[in-house]
């Protein structure tokens, strides 16, 4: 007979007995080419169904710690069915959800909506392991999700394996049942039920800070993860309508620019949209710093739609994106984006940057920038808005674009910038003016065209041949 004949109960008997022979890994590769058809039942039997005893290989553990839905996949099938003989973190599920459908004062007959929650927590659950990482900050080298299911939460355990910040993991999970507001909050916005969120939210004006103690992510992050702008939008009404019961701890600008950053890396472009919104309320504005690092974020995973979405930001007309980033992006040869940055604002073409550069100690415009990718399709694209002179005009210390682009060998850039209409400097930049400075290189090609550009103005200077046997090797070349 064939395997996949066998009833359900005698299969999964059967993966079970050969992971025990053999361990999971093994047992997958056996299975897998055989029953390709029936491949998600057998990953879902050998890798979810397992009692926790079978999971004492160390790549096992790392292959599923490292899947956030390998993760959900493992605590749904704890919560749904006693596996293991540790389960207080899959009661702990169970009861949430038990008092979420309780605060709803609604009948679950059929089991539909308990169903949905339990679901639900366990991907936010997956999220908060996967994400902080054994807890991240706030729990730094906590037990993973494998380690908890398998070996319970014994407090004196944990402590002896070395495992900090085992206090506060230990009392948020066996503290008092969801004695704590925040914990509920958290819980109530993994569900994506505005209405149950609404409800926790209410109660949170008389609530102290609960962050150290919650199991779950803060809802921004829940929120932003799985694309609830619904629950975002919940929290954007209950701080415009209710400012002062909203206290300060709980919705930070932290927590709402580390809640974009998600929404850009799990590809959430309404929830980005949601977010924004907080910065339409008296007293949030965004910060360069944290509008920077979102337009990076999305140029790097190449996300469209969120680059989209955070470039619709309404920012003000003060922000500007900072130096680092805007070199990045004509590193990157990012031409449209360039294009759209200047256009919204956010790039001042003809301002210099506020810290001064590291190699010169002079402050920079972004066209000079552009001209340090050596891109001339880079310096195009800013040319198209700024003035060939940079910052120079008005501030007479900035570093002079064609002068830099003169000490990058970079005739093409050079050429440009004449053709804009950049002057040709007769004043001392890094120590010469123009034509020196052309000397200085020993680029006789730069210096030629910078001397015909110099001739249809009516100044006439020696030849490149001729400058080089002046005194020195070079040549005075003309007063302001």
């Amino acid at each position: 007979m064939h395997l996949l004949d066998f009833p359900l109960e005698v299969f999964q008997n059967v993966i079970h007995e050969l992971v025990l022979d053999v361990g999971i890994a093994e047992a997958w590769r056996a299975y897998r080419p055989v029953c390709k058809t029936f491949a998600a039942e057998i990953y879902h039997d050998t890798f979810a169904r397992q009692p926790m005893t079978s999971f004492e290989n160390v790549d096992v553990e790392d292959f599923i710690n490292g899947s956030e839905d390998n993760l959900r996949l493992l605590l749904l099938n704890r919560v749904n069915n006693a596996l293991d003989a540790h389960c207080f973190l899959p009661e702990r599920v169970r009861n949430t959800v038990t008092l979420l459908i309780q605060s709803q004062g609604e009948e679950d007959a059929n089991g539909y909506l308990r169903a949905v929650y339990i679901e639900k927590l366990c991907a936010a659950l997956a999220f908060r392991f996967k994400r902080r990482g054994c807890w991240g900050n706030i729990w730094p080298h906590g037990p993973d999700l494998t380690w908890i299911l398998r070996n319970g939460m014994d407090y004196e355990k944990c402590v002896s394996t070395g495992h900090r910040g085992a206090f506060l993991l230990h009392r948020a999970l066996f503290g008092p049942l969801n004695d704590v507001l925040g914990e509920r909050i958290d819980a109530a916005a993994a569900t994506n039920d505005p209405a149950l969120f609404r409800t926790f939210l209410s109660q949170l004006a008389n609530s102290r800070g609960w962050r150290d103690e919650s199991l779950y992510e803060h809802p921004l992050q829940t929120s932003a993860r799985f694309g609830y702008h619904k629950i975002i939008d919940e929290l954007v009404n209950f701080e415009r309508l209710s400012p002062a019961q909203a206290p300060t701890w709980f919705i930070t600008w932290q927590w709402i620019d580390s809640a974009i950053c998600t929404a850009i890396e799990f590809s959430q472009p309404e929830a980005i949209t949601s977010l924004s919104k907080f910065y339409e309320l008296p007293g949030r504005t965004v910060r360069s710093l944290s509008y920077s690092a979102w337009v990076l974020k999305a140029m790097k995973l190449k996300n469209d739609s969120a680059l989209d979405s955070v470039l619709s930001i309404n920012v003000g007309s003060r922000l500007r994106l900072t130096k680092q980033v805007f070199d990045q992006i004509c590193k990157r040869g990012e031409t449209e984006l360039i294009d759209r940055v200047i256009r919204k604002g956010i790039v001042k073409t003809n301002r210099p940057y506020p810290q001064k550069d590291t190699d010169h100690g002079r402050r920079i415009c972004p066209l000079v920038v552009a001209i340090q990718s050596g891109n001339p399709n880079m310096v195009s694209a800013v040319l198209a808005e700024a003035d060939a002179d940079g910052a120079c005009k008005d501030l007479p210390r900035a570093i002079s674009p064609l002068n830099y682009a003169i000490s990058t060998y970079n005739f093409d850039i050079v050429k440009m910038l004449l053709e804009k209409g950049a002057t040709i400097s007769c004043k001392c930049d890094y120590g010469f003016c123009s034509l020196q400075l052309a000397l200085a290189i020993e680029d006789k090609t730069i210096y030629d065209i910078l001397r015909k550009a110099l001739a249809k103005q009516g100044e006439v200077f020696p030849t490149y041949a001729s400058a080089r046997k002046s005194k020195g090797g070079f040549v005075l070349c003309f007063s302001p």
